[in-house]
């Protein structure tokens, strides 16, 4: 049968302390093979360049906004016994996500250059470069807003395992890329197998939160109810979460001048 709640409790915590700590460890594998390709300086600047734009972006609307408004909502569904209601929400709002983030990625993929000569880069200072990369790890944000929802919703259900151990397989992708693809590039294009890898290890993230959702009793609507006021309700609860973030980011950069 299962397991009384306290025990599977202790289960889920080791579980999760487990994989966060071998995640690390692997984490600083991967930094000491990215360095050992690319060292310290030169195009590696770039690619952290790049990179920054769609993490900060990230983390304004697709991480603790997100969890922190749609946990609520979805949990408080369940418990009155609205599963379908709950579920049809949870797909209005992946919907909401694909379309908004999705346009915004379309976006940024084609002002690219011109948002990295804000930061520097311009045509004579890494600029292609730093433009082709940020291209290709923008859809990060899309990726992410999408892993946030399935996340939500695993956590919805008690559900920890997956979003301890994807970290993981996060690092672990991006190590076998560099391997893999590093040696058949030359020149500073070396640096796309980092980018590539990002990208893949974020898919494979997804991937492996998404497969964990046949554990539980959620189903995909095929709806997309926009204007329904539980989604309302979340978008509203992300609003505070979200300008507080951007204020932080805001006196980050100003303490950084």
């Amino acid at each position: 049968g299962e397991p009384p709640p306290p025990r599977r409790l202790a289960w889920s915590t080791a579980i999760f302390a487990g994989a966060t700590g071998l995640s690390r460890v692997i984490g600083l594998a991967r930094e000491i093979v990215a360095r050992n390709y690319f060292g310290v300086r030169g195009p590696i600047n770039a690619f952290e360049i790049a990179f920054l734009i769609p993490n900060t972006v990230r983390a304004l609307v697709a991480d603790a906004a997100l969890s922190s408004a749609f946990v609520p909502v979805f949990s408080e569904l369940l418990e009155k016994g609205e599963r379908a209601r709950a579920w049809r929400v949870a797909s209005s709002l992946f919907w909401l996500m694909l379309l908004g983030l999705g346009g915004l990625t379309a976006l940024f993929i084609l002002i690219a250059p011109w948002v990295m000569e804000l930061f520097g880069y311009g045509p004579n200072h890494y600029g292609v470069l730093a433009s082709g990369l940020a291209r290709i790890l923008f859809p990060l944000v899309l990726i992410l807003g999408l892993t946030g929802i399935v996340v939500g919703i695993l956590n919805s259900y008690d559900r920890f395992g997956a979003f301890a151990i994807a970290p993981l397989f996060w690092n672990l992708t991006i190590i076998v890329c560099l391997v893999a693809i590093v040696p058949s590039l030359e020149g500073q294009d070396r640096i796309y197998a980092y980018a590539i890898g990002v990208l893949a290890g974020t898919v494979v993230q997804l991937g492996i939160v998404v497969f964990d959702l046949r554990t539980t009793p959620f189903k995909f609507a095929w709806s997309f109810e926009w204007r329904d006021r539980d989604v309302r309700r979340v978008l509203l609860l992300m609003l505070p979460v979200t300008i507080s973030r951007w204020i932080q980011c805001w006196k980050s950069c100003q303490c950084s001048k």
